[in-house]
């Protein structure tokens, strides 16, 4: 089972809101999302066959 951080914006949980006009020096805000949520979780396990790897392995032996 593998885990994605889809749950926290894909590991970008800081936002850019710009330089502060008094001091010259970023301000960052919490990423949120669209219902004004902080993630609480970091990551998600994926849980759909087609996200996964997948490998086959065979052996073939033939007596004679």
């Amino acid at each position: 089972v593998t885990k994605n951080s889809v749950n926290a914006n894909n590991g970008r949980i800081l936002k850019y809101e710009g330089l502060d006009s008094n001091t010259n020096r970023p301000m960052y805000s919490m990423w949120k999302d669209k219902q004004g949520n902080a993630p609480t979780t970091t990551y998600a396990y994926n849980r759909y066959f087609g996200e996964t790897w997948k490998l086959q392995v065979g052996v073939r032996y033939i007596f004679n």
